[in-house]
């Protein structure tokens, strides 16, 4: 037992990590935070109170309806296997090494394509706010948030742990680098 969990007890420990809660206080905790550097230390005046509720809104609808089909869609799509069995023999910081260098190479040229005309119109959305603040890059479609994390999933294979402590470095990671 971990000095976290003795402190909560197991079954609040359990309930705090469960993915459902852990995402949504990860959330909560970041706008909190993030809210108040802007109010304490701004870049630049932001006016962005009269439609936060309509980035909550999408926020909410990105949780509910978009990750859960493109995580879904991504889970159908890309074949696993794709990388053979001996890569688990890697030491674990070759393999997180490997996995964010191939991610984010092929987030950047994925996302990259999201800007041709091709598929312009399934992107363009997330480009749309006109003001930039912690919650304005949630904007997202299905088949935009698909695309952009199909290179996170086709790497995932490379690390062969679990996919939950995977999803929690990924959100932690985007939102610090």
């Amino acid at each position: 037992m971990g000095t976290i969990e003795a402190i909560l007890g197991k079954e609040l420990f359990e309930f705090i990590f469960s993915p459902a809660i852990f995402f949504n206080l990860l959330f909560f905790g970041r706008a909190i935070f993030f809210t108040a550097l802007e109010i304490i230390w701004p870049a630049r005046k932001l006016s962005y109170l009269p439609v936060i509720w309509r980035d909550f809104i999408a926020y909410v609808f990105f949780r509910c309806v978009v990750l859960p089909v493109a995580i879904y869609f991504n889970s159908i799509v890309i074949a696993y296997d794709l990388v053979p069995a001996s890569v688990d023999n890697f030491p674990l910081a070759a393999r997180v090494s490997a996995y964010f260098i191939l991610a984010d190479f092929g987030h950047y040229w994925v996302h990259r394509f999201t800007h041709t005309k091709y598929v312009w119109r399934v992107h363009k959305w997330h480009h749309s706010p006109t003001y930039m603040y912690w919650l304005g890059g949630v904007r997202t479609t299905i088949p935009d948030f698909f695309l952009v994390n199909t290179p996170y999933f086709v790497a995932y294979q490379l690390l062969y742990i679990s996919p939950w402590w995977m999803a929690t470095a990924m959100a932690v990671s985007s939102r610090l680098f």
